[in-house]
């Protein structure tokens, strides 16, 4: 291998920074208000954003999405503003757009997800509410193929209702509009008094009102939810334990969501969250999971997805954000011999000098980290795998980068696999030699090994002691890692 190979190699490693890491991730879809269409095995996401329409995002896998452009533009609807909270459901041959502009209720249709998408008709609930504003229209077809729709209404303060649509899916049917909620726990008031962003469900028999609280601005916007057996009536009793929802993680202001099931028939939460705790606007896209215990409907422990464009993928919802370096590097290495690409980082943190590793599950398309280091090394390592042993499992070689062993606290060394993401640290130790005299490392392989603590190479070894027994722990590492 020549130096200039090497060279890249390490540069590879070191462009790996540790920031992204320490972030915990940002979701880098700006949609408020998103929705979720699984469609032929694809998934569509729509939502709150383009002053000219409304967005379509596209994923085959809820992490890495592509931009389609806007499902609906502007030009084929009667309105010009305020284009908010869209749904989109396959009926038939057809594809059915609920959606809010300039403070209505609109639908609109098209032959594709993606779009285009075409305004049917005028102001959706004329003939209930005339040109009464309203907003946040949700759409639950029933097991017997009922559609109700659920709604905003600012008629006692913000607040949502709720009618059936007559077998169009479009016209609302006289004499079934009810009202479901409004803000009536201490949660839902901290600022504002507010129930929006209605999806409904059904499990057991039993429906599920899930709904957002607090003023969207509020960081402490949340979810929560309320349950009826008979959705004719719009009597909705509201959970005790609410919300179900609030400031998840980092993220604040997480709410106004809709849920969905995946292809592997998970429950799925997409939900909005404030571009940062400083800042509302532009809201990004998040992605949790749900599940029923017994009656109670709650979040699970599962990471949440922060999900990313296809120019730039990457799944950091999967670091745990506690497991940061200020700098550091990383490498990707199968340490548990399952076919699949696993995580080795290091670098420093505020308690010391730390490395962890995040094992891919392919199952779940997430990476799971260990709570605790596995070795420890120097303050800005480089980190390569190999199998030096030739066992069969990944082994680390770690040094520093810049070359300095004045540190006494500073550990390089080998740390050798054994198949299951976990190591043990070899008795030799390595620090890169400075020939230059400066801070940068010599990137020459033969110098990575010359200040070993053993006397020298095996080669120089045998040549000076031909009837001595080399240190067989020393040994291996050039027999099976030459640099020569």
């Amino acid at each position: 291998m020549s130096n200039g190979k090497f060279i890249f190699i390490l540069s590879l490693f070191t462009l790996i920074s540790l920031p992204l890491w320490a972030e915990g991730g940002k979701s880098q879809i700006e949609l408020a208000d998103p929705y979720i269409l699984l469609d032929g095995g694809k998934y569509y996401a729509y939502g709150t954003r383009d002053d000219n329409g409304i967005r379509c995002y596209s994923s085959d896998d809820l992490r890495s999405w592509k931009y389609e452009g806007l499902a609906l533009h502007k030009d084929n609807t009667t309105e010009s503003i305020f284009f908010w909270a869209p749904e989109v459901y396959h009926l038939g041959d057809k594809y059915i757009m609920y959606y809010s502009a300039n403070q209505r209720l609109f639908v609109a249709t098209g032959n594709s997800p993606k779009g285009p998408f075409r305004q049917v008709g005028g102001y959706q609930m004329q003939n209930l509410l005339v040109d009464e504003n309203c907003i946040d229209s949700h759409v639950f077809f029933d097991d017997d193929g009922t559609a109700w729709m659920f709604f905003v209404r600012f008629n006692d303060n913000i607040c949502i209702w709720q009618c059936r649509l007559a077998d169009d899916y479009i016209t609302p049917v006289e004499g079934t509009l009810r009202k479901c909620i409004a803000g009536s726990q201490a949660w839902e008031q901290k600022e504002g008094r507010v129930n929006e962003g209605p999806n409904v469900i059904k499990y057991k028999n039993t429906y599920y009102l899930t709904y957002s609280g607090n003023g969207y601005e509020s960081q402490n916007y949340a979810v929560g939810y309320a349950t009826t057996r008979n959705i004719k009536t719009g009597a909705w009793t509201k959970y005790e334990n609410n919300p179900i929802l609030c400031r998840r993680d980092e993220l604040v202001g997480t709410g106004h969501h809709s849920i969905f099931t995946d292809k592997e028939g998970n429950m799925r939460i997409v939900f909005h969250a404030h571009n940062s705790t400083e800042s509302v606007h532009h809201r990004l896209m998040y992605i949790g999971t749900m599940q029923f215990s017994g009656t109670k409907l709650m979040m699970t422990n599962d990471p949440i997805i922060r999900p990313t464009l296809t120019d730039n993928p990457y799944n950091p919802e999967l670091i745990d954000k506690t497991q940061a370096f200020q700098q550091g590097s990383a490498t990707t290495v199968d340490l548990n011999n399952d076919g699949f690409q696993d995580i080795v980082a290091g670098g420093q943190d505020d308690k010391g000098r730390l490395t962890y590793t995040s094992r891919y599950l392919p199952t779940t398309h997430r990476w799971t980290t260990n709570t605790s280091p596995l070795f420890q090394v120097a303050d800005m390592p480089s980190l390569i795998p190999c199998d030096l042993n030739n066992d069969g499992n990944m082994d680390i070689v770690a040094f520093e980068q810049n070359g300095s062993d004045a540190d006494d606290k500073s550990r390089q060394g080998i740390f050798l696999g054994k198949g299951d993401g976990t190591f043990t640290e070899a008795a030799i130790k390595i620090h890169v030699q400075d020939v230059q005299g400066g801070q940068e490392f010599n990137p020459s392989l033969r110098n990575l090994f010359s200040r070993w603590h053993s006397p020298c190479s095996a080669s120089a070894w045998h040549k000076h002691h031909p009837n001595k027994r080399r240190n067989p722990k020393s040994f291996i590492v050039n027999t099976h890692f030459n640099p020569y």
